[in-house]
């Protein structure tokens, strides 16, 4: 959501400082617009460390024993996992 807002205030601003011509007591011909754009670039910003922030997470995961007391593991991120090996079927490789 903040993404598609951050691209809506850059295109307005873009519109009301390029296209339109608009007499706002107190404010120059492209101020309204550098400020829209300027507060777009902000929100995509803001917008992105967000969502990076929340790719780093990491899950704790709580197994339990029985008799042994609370254990838990704590999980790497899906990208830090090793994948599985994937067979590359070479020459004396076949499958059916």
């Amino acid at each position: 959501m903040g993404i598609g807002l951050g691209i809506l205030l850059l295109v307005l601003g873009a519109i009301f400082t390029f296209a339109l011509q608009v007499d706002i007591p107190g404010l120059g011909d492209s101020t309204l617009g550098l400020i829209l754009m300027g507060t777009g670039l902000l929100t995509l910003v803001l917008s992105f460390m967000k969502t990076r922030q929340r790719q780093n997470q990491r899950h704790v995961v709580e197994s339990r024993g029985r008799g042994t007391g609370d254990s838990f593991q704590q999980r790497a991120p899906a990208h830090q996992r090793p994948r599985p090996p994937v067979d590359q079927g070479g020459p004396g490789n076949f499958t059916v």
